[in-house]
């Protein structure tokens, strides 16, 4: 798979990661409007007086100078759920209000973080319900959804099956393995 921000081509199947990742920065183009040249990817983060361990995975700049991020990406391979801790590191060390974790399924978790109020030593985060695209404010997408924003449900009875599918598919698993 060729990554286009590193000019260079990697294994997908001995890093199944990197299919999750690029898979996002053509997101963050194609749907988001962010261009390649406003991304970073590897991206080492300075925690203190050093480096953190990890690199960001996806860092999307507010301009093409890269000096100021708006957005950390944070990828995982498929059925990982850990990391969202090292992405609330990359942003408070930054400062970075918004974030975005993704495991390549369709649960992702957009993050804000909120500036900690007088008195209080942390920061503290809440979830959005998307991250802005370039041409967009925080405000746009960090309003409640409303009546107006929902789409209605087209063929009931696929959705049905998929949920049937899926109990079937899980038929016999302990609930808690799944998640531990």
């Amino acid at each position: 798979m060729y990554c286009p921000i590193r000019k260079r081509t990697y294994k997908v199947t001995n890093k199944p990661e990197e299919k999750v990742r690029q898979w996002w920065l053509y997101q963050l183009r194609d749907h988001y409007g962010y261009s390649f040249d406003r991304i970073g990817v590897e991206v080492p983060v300075k925690v203190g007086s050093s480096e953190a361990k990890k690199k960001a995975d996806i860092v999307v700049y507010t301009d093409k100078t890269k000096r100021f991020p708006r957005i950390f990406v944070e990828v995982k391979k498929q059925n990982r759920t850990d990391g969202l801790d090292q992405l609330e590191v990359y942003m408070n060390a930054t400062g970075c209000r918004l974030g975005l974790w993704s495991n390549g399924g369709p649960s992702n978790v957009y993050l804000l973080r909120i500036e900690p109020a007088e008195g209080q030593e942390e920061a503290s985060w809440r979830e959005l319900r998307n991250i802005p695209s370039a041409n967009e404010k925080l405000e746009d997408v960090d309003s409640p959804i409303t009546r107006a924003h929902l789409a209605p449900v087209e063929d009931f009875l696929s959705i049905l099956r998929e949920c049937e599918d899926h109990i079937k598919a899980h038929e016999g698993v302990n609930v808690f393995d799944e998640i531990l």
